[in-house]
């Protein structure tokens, strides 16, 4: 079955959501997923034919748009629950076709508060995904991660072996293609 993997080559903003849009739209895709922070976000068309525009930031846009019935958020994903509410919300999100993995993490007033005492060194947007990030990689006992969010938990489960599954062609409830959609560009840095 396969997966395809967008991801940039360079700086971000160069049409990864029009892409997973477009692809999506042609390839009969069994899930989606991605492992996005709420320092960007993947814009596409809409649906609705009036040249509008759907944006988002931590679930995947070919989600959103409802060109992929499944999809999960990964454990590497860095979540800020504000927006992740909102997009559950606005994309009607269900539990039963979506998840989000036990080991995502979660950006605390904290994190946002550390990266904007040290805008002055560096650029940031000042969204948390770096101080939560480094928290993560660095193993801080006080950092919150989906598994502890309450109104997260029926959403809450390690699909990804569903989705190897189903990508590798092995026996799956749900067997084809996966469509990965990757955050920023890999020439990125600080």
């Amino acid at each position: 079955h396969g997966a395809d993997f967008v991801c940039d080559g360079d700086f971000g903003s160069t049409g990864k959501g029009k892409l997973c849009a477009w692809l999506a739209s042609r390839q009969r895709y069994a899930w989606t997923t991605s492992s996005n922070g709420s320092q960007a976000g993947h814009t596409a068309e809409s649906r609705e034919g009036d040249g509008s525009f759907v944006m988002t930031q931590q679930i995947p846009i070919a989600y959103a748009l409802g060109l992929v019935q499944r999809g999960v958020i990964g454990p590497a994903a860095i979540l800020d629950l504000d927006v992740l509410r909102k997009e559950f919300e606005k994309f009607k999100v269900d539990p039963t076709f979506f998840s989000v993995h036990p080991n995502a993490a979660v950006i605390s007033e904290a994190h946002k508060v550390r990266e904007a005492e040290v805008t002055n060194r560096i650029a940031s947007t000042m969204k948390g995904n770096g101080a939560c990030l480094a928290d993560k990689v660095l193993r801080h006992p006080d950092l919150k991660r989906a598994q502890d969010v309450g109104w997260l938990q029926p959403y809450v489960r390690d699909d990804l072996g569903s989705v190897r599954a189903s990508a590798s062609g092995a026996v799956s409830a749900v067997p084809g293609p996966v469509l990965v959609e990757m955050s920023q560009g890999f020439n990125l840095d600080l």
